[in-house]
């Protein structure tokens, strides 16, 4: 790692542990935060400056601080949006269970630390009418409704709802979520349909999102350090049983490896050629990765490991899953499907045209990136793949 990499660590450990940070003297600080910004890790770095007693040039101070009560703004808005949701939902009976930051905002030493895009909620779909019914009359609007997700919109504030704790991308992790809500356990006898996952089975949960992004499109700083802010605020967490799920998901070694990077950020530990690419992955990818890397990750995959030298190939699957995606793709797309099926070669035939007359941007998008996908590229991930351990089955 550089040193600028180091520092930004070492900001956001102190932000943590409350112990001061180790800066050079030739930190670009302009570039620090523009970095922070774009891994949603702001507020850890301005709370690692405080503690550290760092003291930016008036004009950057006061761009930092106006940035940081917005997001403290942000994040009391959302607070009170998620205690009025649930306090609806137990009201009128609605199960739920919430999710990712809405969760995780309780461990940081300030909620306000990790900042969230939207409240994750799991839900019934069985109670779907009754949802509907309670987010228009909370004054929500419905966004859009997706095989995975349902999401809604008031004001500044954006809830998804959760039909399934994975989407079905992956089918190992959907086939082992299909019972999600047997894994339910009550929150507190105030709140007796707001459920809970496990600690263990909630980060088991939290490492299966954040593979499955780092291996489709990539993940930043934000959902690395997650993971090591729960096991530190859990010390008493099950690693035997946790070790355990991921073998079932075909993610031990990767989440090995990536503790192995976490313990090399934060805990001194020697750098190894797995910690050193993990790192660089996740500062290169930003905070939900970037395009090019989910277009190698569509055309990679399933075209197959023997493809690791044939870059043509592999950039001819690249247009090839553009003009037929998978079906549950398909279903997204033109929901029509869903009731359907049968009519799903029919809109196989029809899409290549609609994308050459009426989604050119799109075909000219693919086509740039698609140049990425040289043999030297698709060598470089297979190489990636195997030294992590990341080859998991997908839906084909």
């Amino acid at each position: 790692m550089t040193d600028f990499q180091i520092g930004i660590l070492s900001l956001i450990k102190s932000a943590i542990t409350g112990e001061k940070a180790v800066i050079g003297q030739n930190f670009d600080w302009d570039k620090a935060l523009q970095l922070a910004d774009k891994h949603k890790v702001l507020l850890l770095v301005y709370y690692g400056l405080y503690h550290t007693g760092i003291t930016l040039p008036p004009e950057k101070q006061e761009h930092f601080k106006d940035m940081v009560c917005n997001l403290v703004m942000i994040d009391q808005r959302q607070h009170a949006a998620l205690e009025k949701l649930t306090t609806c939902f137990n009201e009128n009976h609605i199960s739920h269970m919430p999710l990712k930051g809405s969760v995780l905002k309780s461990i940081y030493p300030k909620s306000e630390m990790r900042r969230m895009g939207d409240l994750d909620i799991l839900v019934d779909m069985e109670q779907a009418d009754e949802i509907r019914s309670l987010m228009q009359s909370l004054g929500f609007e419905e966004q859009y409704d997706e095989l995975h997700e349902w999401a809604w919109k008031k004001k500044k504030v954006k809830v998804e709802l959760h039909k399934q704790l994975v989407d079905p991308e992956n089918r190992l992790f959907a086939q082992y979520y299909q019972t999600a809500w047997q894994r339910a356990l009550p929150t507190s006898q105030e709140k007796p349909y707001t459920f809970r996952l496990s600690d263990e089975d909630f980060f088991v949960h939290l490492f299966t999102h954040f593979a499955k992004h780092f291996y489709m499109k990539g993940i930043g700083l934000q959902h690395a350090v997650d993971l090591w802010v729960y096991e530190r605020a859990k010390p008493n967490l099950d690693h035997e049983y946790i070790l355990a799920e991921f073998e079932k998901l075909h993610l031990a070694t990767f989440y090995k490896r990536v503790r192995e990077t976490l313990q090399v950020w934060f805990e001194g530990k020697e750098p190894t050629e797995a910690s050193e690419l993990i790192s660089q992955k996740i500062f290169c990818d930003g905070v939900y990765g970037k395009s090019e890397n989910f277009m190698m990750y569509e055309a990679f995959h399933k075209t197959g490991q023997d493809s690791g030298s044939h870059g043509d190939h592999v950039r001819l699957r690249a247009y090839w899953v553009l003009l037929f995606p998978n079906f549950t793709e398909m279903k997204i797309r033109y929901p029509i499907l869903g009731k359907a099926p049968f009519l799903l070669p029919v809109f196989w035939v029809a899409r290549p045209f609609q994308i050459l007359f009426t989604k050119k941007d799109v075909l000219e998008y693919r086509k740039n990136y698609a140049k990425n996908l040289t043999a030297e590229n698709v060598a470089s991930r297979q190489k990636m793949i195997d030294l992590l351990g990341l080859e998991f089955e997908s839906e084909e």
